[in-house]
C-alpha cells in the first residue's frame, strides 16, 4: 500500500511530504486535520485517521505524490496537534479509488 512520509512541521517554515509504495504514482491527494479517537475503517482494508466530524483541509492535488506546506509563525499555533493523511492513486482498492495511506500526527514546533 502506499506510505506517507514527512519532516517535521516548524512555526514559519515549510515542510514538504510525499507518498511511497503507490505503484503505479498516478497521483496524490493529501489532507490535513484534527486526529480522530480511532480510525474510521472505509471497507476494503482503508482507514480515515482524521475526524470526519472536524474542520479539515484538503492540501492539494499532485501528479508526483509529493507536496509541501508553509506553517504560519504565529506563537499561538505552537504544540498545535494536527494530523496529515495521504491517498494514491490509481487504488489497487476500492473505496474512493484512493489507496489510504496511514495517517502522520504532527505537533507545530519551533
Amino acid at each position: 500500500g502506499a506510505e506517507l512520509i514527512c519532516g517535521a512541521p516548524r512555526l514559519g517554515r515549510s515542510f514538504s511530504f510525499r507518498i511511497l509504495g503507490s505503484a503505479p504514482p498516478g497521483g496524490a491527494l493529501f489532507f490535513l486535520g484534527f486526529p480522530g479517537r480511532r480510525p474510521l475503517d472505509l471497507g476494503f482494508g482503508q482507514f480515515l485517521f482524521l475526524d470526519p466530524a472536524k474542520p479539515f483541509l484538503w492540501i492539494g492535488f499532485s501528479n508526483q505524490g509529493k507536496g509541501s506546506l508553509a506553517v504560519p509563525p504565529a506563537p499561538s499555533l505552537e504544540g498545535t496537534r494536527l494530523l496529515l493523511q495521504g491517498g494514491a492513486f490509481p487504488a489497487s482498492s476500492p473505496p474512493f479509488g484512493l489507496d489510504f495511506t496511514q495517517g502522520i500526527l504532527l505537533t507545530l514546533g519551533k
